[in-house]
């Protein structure tokens, strides 16, 4: 059923009931970076696979220092990766690096700095304590075999890729990168290189978008003139070439608001068209008769960016399968009040507060057309109806431009 006119809150929910997982696919090791894992990591064998040593310096056994030795003689030298030499001599000791094996006979390492050598001889210094087990790091101390190491749901950046190599992935399951269109609408619209007539502005919304959601899905764009023709084209071809269509201008109720009707005149359904909300209040979400997402935003630059920060990109991470991050909740450093009917979307900055942590302030922006104000933000909070006057350090929902 359509729903006009509706709360934030409602769009949130109809966008929640229209999640549809995007395919997984396996794709190498190195290109799965940036990607969202759908099946689980799990460790080939222990890790360390041995004794590792930790520090540079002198492997032996504690029990001569708690005899009271404090000379020992360097019976061999082990590197990492070279076979470990067994140490038979409880007078003795061996130089070692840094990942290296532990040989058998030691139980702990002093460190270089620690020791005085003369020739083949090590002293330990005054007054130094070891423990056994000092600077060894035991077989199996971060994981065992079979352990899960990366659940399905993360993004995989380093640390995620260095584990899934360090057990040995080559290749990962990982959800697809989805296919955005993007259709601009508006006969005001040039080309970034082209210069604007008197009455023209350069199209600004594909860089700002792409820069949003890059990470997650391959964006391209078209434009079109305000003409019903050129606009049923556009979007019988983006619904033909890709997951989702993305459309920007000609929501609104105007002479040359024309998207609506084009996509009715499709047979596109409506989820739902204008949220009670500021900026972007005609937004429009629906899909297309076979079921594919169709987002239409506002053209105005600043309501546009919003829009997707806010509706798109949650509903995209659901499509992802991704733990998706929970908006922050931070102070606000001035007092603000809220609209009496719309929710309030406010471009913040975000700044360090004095006793640690973050704090919004809020960045004036000269309307919805008003890109270059907006560049001066980090993000924006969420401010609900009501006409109240929100106070310096109440708590609000947060939602940065950067999350990547």
């Amino acid at each position: 059923m359509t729903r006009v006119s509706i709360d934030v809150s409602e769009a949130d929910a109809l966008l929640h009931g229209r999640v549809r997982p995007f395919p997984a696919e396996n794709v190498s090791l190195w290109d799965a970076a940036g990607r969202i894992l759908r099946e689980p990591v799990k460790a080939d064998a222990a890790y360390p696979p041995f004794d590792r040593v930790c520090m540079d310096g002198f492997a032996l056994r504690h029990s001569s220092i708690v005899e009271g030795r404090t000379d020992f003689a360097v019976k061999g030298f082990v590197p990492a990766g070279g076979q470990p030499i067994p140490l038979n001599d409880a007078a003795g000791c061996l130089e070692i690096m840094t990942g290296a094996a532990l040989p058998s006979g030691c139980d702990c390492i002093v460190p270089v700095e620690e020791t005085i050598r003369e020739g083949e001889t090590v002293s330990l210094k005054p007054g130094i304590s070891v423990r056994p087990g000092q600077h060894v790091h035991p077989i199996g101390r971060d994981y065992l075999a079979g352990d899960i190491l990366l659940e399905a749901g993360v993004r995989m950046l380093g640390p995620q890729l260095a584990v899934a190599a360090a057990v040995g992935c080559g290749s990962l399951t990982v959800s697809s990168r989805p296919r955005i269109h993007l259709i601009l609408t508006g006969d005001e619209l040039v080309a970034v290189d082209q210069k604007p007539k008197d009455v023209q502005i350069r199209m600004t919304h594909p860089f700002a978008l792409r820069g949003m959601l890059q990470p997650w899905a391959d964006l391209r764009f078209v434009h079109v003139r305000d003409r019903a023709d050129e606009i049923q084209a556009a979007v019988e071809t983006g619904l033909a070439e890709s997951d989702i269509l993305l459309m920007t201008g000609g929501v609104s109720a105007g002479r040359h608001d024309l998207v609506p009707e084009t996509l009715a005149a499709l047979g596109a359904k409506i989820l739902f068209h204008k949220v009670k909300q500021r900026p972007g209040k005609p937004i429009w979400v629906g899909e297309s008769k076979k079921g594919k997402p169709i987002f239409a935003f506002p053209g105005n630059p600043v309501a546009a960016t919003v829009c997707a920060r806010r509706f798109l990109l949650p509903w995209l991470w659901r499509c992802l399968e991704m733990d998706e991050p929970i908006p922050l909740r931070l102070p606000l450093t001035d007092a603000m009040k809220s609209h009496d009917t719309l929710t309030l979307f406010a471009p913040m900055t975000r700044r360090a507060a004095p006793g640690g942590g973050w704090e919004l302030h809020p960045v004036p922006v000269r309307g919805s057309g008003d890109f270059a104000g907006l560049s001066g933000s980090h993000g924006f909070a969420e401010i609900q109806a009501g006409g109240q006057r929100i106070q310096a350090g109440e708590m609000l929902p947060y939602y940065d431009w950067g999350f990547a």
